[in-house]
This record gives C-alpha cells, structure tokens and sequence, in this order.
C-alpha cells in the first residue's frame, strides 16, 4: 500500500520534476534558485498542478475539437435546445407565480368580503342601538 501512494506522488511531481530539470542548469533556473534540492518540493508540486491543468484543458479541448468534427452543428444545437429549455423554464415560472398571485387574490377576497359584511353589520347595528337609546 505504502508502494502504491509514493508511485501516485511519483506521478504526480512527474511533470513539475522534469520541467525543474530541464529549467535547473539554464541562466533562468539560477535565477529562480532552481536546482536537485528543487526536485519533489513545493515549487515541484506547483509546476506540477499547473501542468496537469493545462494537460487536463487542453483534453477537453481536443474533445470539443472531436465533437466538431464528426458534427459541426452538434454545439450550436446544444445551444438552441438550452436557449429553448431556459425559455420554457420562465415562462412556466411566470405560470406559476401567476397561479400563485391569483390564488393569493382569491383567498384575501374570500377573507376580505366576509369581514367588510361583518364591520358593515356592526356598523349598521351600532347605528341602530344609537338610534334606539
């Protein structure tokens, strides 16, 4: 087990090594103080993680370029299709919220008209014993 995590870490500090290796005997090693000390370090893992982005970038870009190639209209379909799906997505959203607002409405009209009848009521009644005393 212990084998298969240093052969990982290997893999790994594999790029940034080699780059220090090959930048190490140079005038612009000497200037960033490069040199077999250098070899496995932090500055290693930095390169390292750089490279394997830019390795891990420049993939997906050959996959797009594949993609491309077997059919140039696949990405501008995509496109269209998610352009569609955002479009159905807001106006089923302003459905909702519509729906939403209007059963709001409704409820404070069947709350508002029976309480507007009961303090038109109290009022009249009030009215009334007003009259009568």
């Amino acid at each position: 087990m212990t084998q298969v995590a240093l052969w990982l870490e290997w893999l790994f500090l594999f790029p940034g090594d080699t780059l220090i290796a090959r930048i190490a005997p140079t005038p612009l090693g000497a200037l960033l103080a490069l040199g077999p000390r250098s070899l496995g370090s932090n500055t290693s893992a930095a390169l390292s993680m750089a490279v394997w982005l830019v390795g891990i970038w420049a993939l997906y870009g050959f996959g797009i370029f594949l993609v491309d190639a077997v059919d140039p209209t696949y990405r501008a379909e995509r496109r269209e299709r998610g352009l569609a799906e955002a479009a159905a997505r807001r106006a089923r959203m302003a459905r909702e919220r519509a729906i939403h607002r209007s059963r709001l409405y409704r409820r404070a009209w069947a709350w508002m008209v029976p309480s507007a009848v009961l303090v038109l009521l109290a009022a009249l009644g009030m009215a009334l014993v007003k009259d009568v005393l």
